[in-house]
């Protein structure tokens, strides 16, 4: 999500509407994955419902009027998630995908774009909703220690178990409404994960059962010559592409990747709890996330997710590494929130090639660089015209490319391609 105080305030600051704002925003995501029709309402559904949810927060949490809320934006982004966590259909708190031991190990972060303050968890199986430990460390954390110790940004297993059940304490802003809520691991397993881990644990420990390979959409055919090899390694990203063509075309920037699952693997009907169940061990990797806005505290981003499933116990994602799964920004901190750009992602994807492209904190940075860097602007003294040209000196505009420097798909485009798609 960008945000442009030119454009979005052009009716000036935020107006109080009966103890809420009438310019917040929130928008959430339910993660890359695969769903059947009867889910996909299901998941519109809780969508629609954690938005709801994170608008009502800021008007009043636990009998604390928004006035007292220091950072509104983090409590609609928390608020948010809390809700894609609890539900079953969503691959995140409870009915999170499990490891190959059979257990629930959940990743959340959470990031304010006003001052940058970050926290995460990470491998945590006994909290009944992550983002909420993720919050209550990111507080921590903006806090000077007695002794100087520098606050840690990110704690995993038994030690985030720990810190929770300390948090008491510790004085942080708002202290009874971050209190992470303990849980017995066991309750944090619903019964359709529990399911798919049955079968596909078993298809791993079958010596006679071989996955089919990944196929090319029949609807937008590879052309030939050799193909990307992730397309059918056993180890690719969850979205294989194919080169782009030497010119894409400008009015479709991202037409230029084809996307594609496994054609012998169709999804599975309905199970009864209404989560999909796949005959894709690809198609069960979602990761949820949120992003907001609001004028008191600028942007803040989440994201939670129960891992990949059969991952090795003790394996962290990119919902608990820094600049990986979520990031926040603004341009200018010590400006006036309200008339400084600023930029929040929410990412989702395989994980570890999120982690080695640092892929929200790049996005992130690109886009609001975009958003604040006017294109250089070019004198043509033979026709005494000006044209916008790329800000980077190296590089020639070509054809239909002007304009499209501060492009957000185009932007996304370019890092997919550069620097995502090379690690994959």
């Amino acid at each position: 999500m960008e945000f442009d105080p030119e454009t979005d305030m052009s009716q000036g600051p935020a107006k109080r509407v009966k103890g809420s704002w009438s310019d917040a925003y929130i928008a959430v995501h339910g993660g890359a994955g695969v769903y059947g029709q009867a889910t996909e309402k299901g998941v519109k559904r809780v969508l629609r419902e954690a938005c709801s949810r994170a608008l009502s927060a800021i008007s009043e949490a636990d009998d604390m009027l928004i006035d007292e809320d220091p950072s509104p934006a983090l409590t609609m982004v928390g608020t948010a998630t809390t809700v894609l966590e609890d539900d079953p259909l969503l691959n995140a708190g409870y009915g999170s995908n499990l490891t190959l031991d059979g257990t629930v190990e959940c990743d959340a972060a959470i990031m304010s774009g006003k001052d940058q303050k970050f926290g995460s968890v990470g491998a945590v199986s006994d909290v009944k909703n992550p983002i909420t430990l993720a919050r209550a460390i990111l507080e921590y954390s903006s806090q000077q220690d007695k002794l100087g110790r520098v606050p840690p940004l990110t704690l995993v297993s038994n030690g985030a178990s720990s810190f929770a059940r300390r948090l008491p304490n510790y004085l942080l802003n708002g202290a009874d409404r971050l209190k992470p809520q303990l849980a017995q691991p066991a309750s944090l397993i619903s019964p359709t994960a529990k399911a798919q881990w049955e079968k596909w644990k078993s298809r791993l420990e079958d010596p006679k059962y071989h996955p089919p390979p990944l196929s090319i959409n029949v609807a937008n055919p590879a052309p030939q010559g050799p193909l990307s090899p992730s397309i059918y390694s056993p180890s690719s990203s969850y979205f294989p592409y194919r080169s782009p063509p030497a010119s894409p075309s400008p009015e479709t920037p991202l037409s230029s990747f084809s996307f594609s699952y496994p054609i012998s693997t169709p999804v599975d009907s309905e199970s009864p709890e209404g989560v999909r169940s796949s005959s894709s061990l690809r198609d069960v990797q979602d990761t949820v996330g949120a992003v907001a806005w609001h004028p008191k505290d600028g942007t803040a981003a989440s994201v939670s997710s129960g891992g990949i499933l059969l991952k090795l116990p003790g394996r962290v994602g990119e919902a608990a590494v820094y600049g990986a799964g979520c990031w926040a920004q603004h341009q200018d901190a010590s400006a006036d929130i309200a008339r400084s750009a600023s930029v929040a992602c929410s990412a989702s994807g395989t994980g570890e090639y999120i982690i080695r492209s640092s892929l929200a904190r790049v996005v992130g940075e690109r886009v609001l660089e975009g958003m604040t860097v006017p294109p250089r602007v070019v004198m043509n003294e033979s026709t005494e015209t000006i044209s916008a040209a790329s800000n980077d000196e190296d590089d020639d505009t070509e054809d239909g490319d002007e304009g499209q420097d501060n492009d957000t798909h185009q932007i996304l485009q370019t890092i997919l391609e550069n620097q995502f798609w090379g690690v994959c």
